[in-house]
């Protein structure tokens, strides 16, 4: 799913100034960044060059220690703080700085994964659910706008459903923790679901009662953000049983 990374790599003796023994690698897909935070040096900089509307993701390791990496802006602008796993999307090209600290003064070694993420591409208009199905692997951003009930980042789609079949809506995410929500044309809530997928998983499974354009809510629970991958399709109906005793008469 992962693009081969295209950002180059910067480290330059005036960013590295914190830490120590910082590392860089390129393994395939990926750009390894690594140092040691010490009770003397407990901020270790980075540089990477990156691409205007590109979707990248950073993700954290340390090894018995909580560790927070900051995005900055060529300008020192904070555009993203993550403990974990975060993705972003640059307003321009250009070296953004990473700074890697522990909010404990804690020290040990660190890694830093970026991956530059290939993603599905956006739907433009109305969704309609093949007999294959409909897949979508995108990304939830904290720039997204928020939902207008839980005040979370949401990306929504219109979906295009028929009286008298039942659909299935799942959310599935690694990242956070996944909440859906079905609303008629007008913005009227039919269902919502947080867990029914499994984990942090969520589905929901809805019968039309009325052909019409609705609108599937993608959001968090909580306020997390990262990829997901959103699946639609079509439940088969049984067929009736067949009435032998009527067809006797």
């Amino acid at each position: 799913m992962f693009a081969r990374m295209s950002a180059v790599l910067i480290l330059g003796a005036a960013l590295c100034s914190g830490g120590a023994a910082q590392e860089k690698k390129k393994t395939g897909k990926d750009i390894l960044l690594s140092g040691t935070l010490t009770g003397l040096e407990q901020v270790s900089r980075h540089a990477v060059e990156l691409r205007k509307d590109e979707n990248y993701a950073v993700e954290v390791e340390a090894r018995g220690f909580f560790a927070n990496v900051e995005v900055q802006d060529g300008n020192g602008n904070t555009i993203l703080h993550s403990s974990r796993f975060s993705a972003f999307q640059p307003k321009q090209d250009g070296a953004y700085r990473l700074l890697v600290s522990s909010p404990g003064g804690s020290s040990g070694q660190y890694t830093i994964t970026i991956r530059q993420l290939s993603l599905s591409k956006e739907p433009t208009g109305v969704i309609t659910v093949g007999k294959d199905g409909f897949v979508l692997d995108t990304l939830l951003n904290s720039s997204d706008p928020p939902d207008k009930v839980r005040k979370t980042p949401c990306r929504v789609y219109q979906l295009q459903m028929h009286a008298g079949k039942t659909y299935v809506i799942d959310m599935i995410s690694k990242n956070f923790d996944a909440y859906l929500r079905l609303e008629d044309a007008a913005g009227n809530k039919l269902t919502q679901d947080d867990d029914s997928g499994g984990g942090n998983n969520a589905r929901m499974k809805w019968v039309c009662k009325a052909d019409g354009v609705y609108r599937v809510i993608a959001t968090t629970f909580g306020r997390g953000t990262g990829l997901f991958t959103l699946k639609l399709r079509e439940e088969e109906t049984a067929a009736p049983p067949i009435d032998k005793d009527k067809d006797k008469k």
